[in-house]
């Protein structure tokens, strides 16, 4: 495909202030995973998408797919003609081509025909089939390799994907990868051991705010889906961060460093660098706009404040005189005293009636 011409970006500026200053960060050995991260931007990205679609046909809605540059439209219509069934709808970017399907069908078989075109780099997310849980396994402490995990773990019918051995901790790691039906539950039920040793469960929680691409470094996709040249980590040349040769301690090596997003002399996962401050600045205000989009959808119940005061304990006040006019004053009930005297006098009538 060919990219469509750009307009001089020279003394284009990014929306959102960001620091041009990085601090310094070692050198450090990263693993290569192509672990999915469930709360990924297409939901947001969807959401700001306003494509019309059937209210009444509740399919799943297929991710888009994010081509890193921008594309003659006549070309990409037509292609996008000759593979799908119920069309497209496209989106341009600053520096982007958004494609949106409007069958899951027409997604994969879109999916399916971007990898066969040479020089064409693109991303997009996991379908829901697609998506995968993630554990961590504690206390191998005979450190079996990570096939010998997977065929024990298959074995005792975990539908697992893939194991691979956490690096940098004080204890033996193991990260499981399985389908998305697969629940913490299950597997420690099923698997309370692994080769003989007593094991314990977690789930595995990403803590970082955006998830990151192993393959080209960039942030908001994973390397499972993406489709683009792949960068290095340390020193952002076209090779697999696994087979950089830079090292953390030689001092020479962390002099070479440099980010594949912005090209200053850190990590390409720091979250200082300018690029993932944007980032995360557009990410914010996009989930924004799309709950107050959302409105009272996404409104919780919020229960009424309890009362300051107690009725039941609080004690009677005095009724207070009202103004205008006068108030009608009812009768005093009668006292004792005089109850018994009204009583007395009936009687001796009665007395006097029967003597006559």
């Amino acid at each position: 495909m060919k990219k469509r011409p750009q307009k001089g970006t020279k003394n284009d500026k990014m929306d959102d202030p960001v620091p041009t200053q990085n601090k310094f960060q070692p050198l450090s050995d990263h693993e290569d995973s192509d672990i999915d991260d469930q709360n990924s931007e297409a939901e947001l990205m969807e959401d700001d998408e306003e494509v019309e679609q059937s209210d009444n046909v509740k399919t799943e809605k297929p991710p888009p797919i994010i081509m890193h540059a921008k594309y003659d439209y006549k070309e990409i219509i037509t292609f996008c003609k000759e593979h799908t069934k119920a069309g497209v709808n496209i989106k341009y970017t600053k520096d982007k081509t958004i494609i949106f399907a409007n069958e899951i069908n027409d997604f994969k078989n879109l999916k399916k025909e971007l990898q066969s075109v040479e020089k064409t780099q693109w991303h997009t997310y996991a379908t829901k089939d697609e998506r995968t849980h993630g554990f961590v396994i504690y206390g191998l402490q005979n450190r079996p390799d990570e096939e010998e995990v997977k065929e024990d773990l298959i074995k005792k019918n975990i539908n697992c994907k893939t194991v691979y051995k956490m690096k940098n901790t004080n204890t033996p790691l193991y990260v499981v990868i399985t389908d998305n039906k697969t629940t913490l539950n299950e597997v420690q039920e099923k698997v309370r051991t692994v080769q003989q040793v007593v094991v314990n469960w977690k789930k595995l929680i990403n803590k970082k705010e955006i998830i990151q691409c192993h393959k080209c470094q960039s942030w908001g996709h994973s390397a499972a889906n993406c489709f683009a040249k792949t960068k290095c980590l340390k020193c952002a040349g076209q090779h697999l961060t696994s087979e950089c040769k830079l090292r953390k301690d030689n001092e020479a090596d962390q002099q070479k460093i440099k980010c594949a997003n912005c090209g200053e002399r850190h990590l390409a996962n720091s979250t200082e660098c300018p690029t993932y401050q944007s980032r995360r600045a557009h990410l914010e205000k996009t989930r924004l706009a799309a709950s107050e989009k959302r409105g009272n959808k996404n409104k919780k119940f919020v229960p009424a404040p309890s009362p300051t005061t107690n009725p039941w304990t609080q004690k009677e006040k005095p009724e207070q005189k009202q103004s205008g006019s006068p108030r009608q004053t009812e009768p005093a009930p009668a006292t004792q005293t005089q109850t018994d005297e009204i009583n007395t006098s009936d009687f001796m009538e009665l007395a006097k009636e029967l003597r006559n």
